[in-house]
């Protein structure tokens, strides 16, 4: 049975893996969309131009500095996305 916790969509065969946003608890399907799962959280991370250039949803992803709306969850988790500004 497909894990209805997760945000979004289900795939055959991949397991959803952990997500923190801003502190909100979550699953993801590795390769889904983060700011799908942002969005879904209602985290007070900002969209505006939606294909990364103007850095308004660069946020700490493990730490490191990503901007959101260019990058898919990852296939091994958990993931914990901070809000950087």
């Amino acid at each position: 049975k497909p894990d209805k916790t997760a945000s979004g969509i289900s795939g055959p065969g991949k397991q959803p893996i952990d997500i923190t946003v801003c502190g909100k608890n979550t699953k993801a399907i590795p390769g889904q969309r983060m700011k799908d799962i942002v969005r879904a959280t209602r985290a007070p991370i900002r969209f505006d131009c939606e294909n990364g250039d103007c850095g308004t949803c660069e946020s700490l992803v493990n730490g490191r500095k990503i901007r959101i709306c260019k990058y898919n969850v990852p296939s091994k988790g958990p993931v914990t996305i901070e809000k950087f500004r």
